[in-house]
């Protein structure tokens, strides 16, 4: 397996394609859960850890930070503090939306047809076709091809699946008048905002606070790009919040050249396993990957695009000795993520 898990020297390295942030669940979804939320919690904000249980999620599971992540883009919750502080509490839109009972109410209509232009993608879409949206096949062409920043092809048809059934729900396409409250999320001709990579060193900003003492290095990407994780950091952050740093002195730290053989053993690094870090080759990367979405199924390329493991068929060598295992699965089922009917590998429920 050792030989498998070799990085091939001199490989053909691919630019990776990440896609712009989109909400994780639709509109519709979104109230839902933001219900769910107020029913446990009411007006009261809630620790991050906490929130997400309120949906049936782990602590630190990523699905429930993107969840989170999605609510705030529709603007149904809005956040305080930061790192293992964060809190988060419904806006008063949410409010209104949940509350508002009045049989055809108008105003809450309305604030259903901001929340589902708050996502930057949303008005961005909506500002190019308004209620004119092409077939799904333009719409993949023109995402995929021809947008500022392009959709990797694992992403775009989920996103479109997102973007059309918000829009029904908001009755969008019955009017395009749409009041003046919907926030703009950026000027389109800003420069290419940055994106973290792992290894990047960077600083978190917060509504215009610092979170760091001192520039930390990336160590993961949340499996749809909305957020890293930042060594030392408990949690993930958003990633449209953090700013290119160089490296501190003294920055470069020694990796642990024992834990692939911890792997093996089946023993855990001490503390753990707790997210994807820079210093993890690469068998380790897409162990731990796995291990974070324990019971669902993932394909090579959605591993690929979420770990930065590549090519793809370096995720492939991988995984496929993985399934001989008996702590993990291999076989023809629907990834999690792109929702493809692939040969996909899973860790097994305890």
């Amino acid at each position: 397996m050792a030989d498998n898990v070799t990085a091939i020297k001199g490989a053909d390295k691919r630019k990776r394609t990440r896609s712009p942030a989109y909400p994780f669940v639709n509109l519709e979804t979104a109230i839902a859960k933001a219900k769910q939320f107020y029913d446990k919690e009411q007006r009261n904000a809630a620790n991050v850890g906490v929130a997400v249980t309120h949906w049936g999620y782990g602590s630190d599971s990523s699905n429930g930070a993107q969840t989170i992540a999605a609510l705030t883009s529709f603007g149904l919750l809005q956040d305080e503090g930061i790192g293992d502080k964060r809190k988060v509490r419904l806006t008063q839109n949410a409010l209104r939306i949940l509350l508002d009972a009045r049989p055809e109410s108008k105003e809450r209509a309305e604030l259903i047809r901001q929340a589902a232009l708050g996502p930057k993608i949303h008005q961005e879409l909506w500002k190019k076709w308004g209620t004119n949206l092409p077939s799904d096949a333009t719409l993949r062409h023109t995402l995929l091809l021809e947008w500022p920043t392009p959709f990797n092809e694992n992403a775009v048809d989920y996103f479109i699946k997102e973007y059309r059934s918000t829009i029904l729900y908001a009755k969008l396409l019955e009017s395009d008048k749409v009041g003046s409250e919907v926030k703009d999320n950026g000027d389109e001709k800003a420069d290419a905002p940055y994106i973290a990579k792992v290894g990047d060193y960077v600083q978190w900003e917060h509504n215009g606070t610092l979170g760091i003492s001192e520039p930390k290095r990336v160590t993961g990407i949340s499996p749809d790009g909305n957020y890293a994780y930042v060594d030392g950091q408990h949690g993930a952050v958003p990633i449209n919040e953090l700013l290119r740093e160089s490296p501190p002195p003294n920055s470069q730290a020694e990796p642990d050249h024992s834990s692939l053989q911890r792997i093996q053993s089946g023993l855990r690094p001490r503390g753990g396993w707790t997210m994807i870090r820079a210093d993890m080759s690469n068998a380790e990367k897409v162990v731990e990957f796995l291990r974070m979405h324990k019971g669902w199924w993932y394909c090579d390329a959605c591993i690929s695009e979420s770990t930065a493991v590549e090519p793809t068929n370096q995720v492939n060598q991988i995984v496929r000795p993985l399934g001989e295992t008996s702590d993990f699965d291999r076989m023809k089922n629907q990834c999690r993520r792109c929702a493809a009917d692939r040969t996909c590998t899973r860790m097994i429920l305890d």
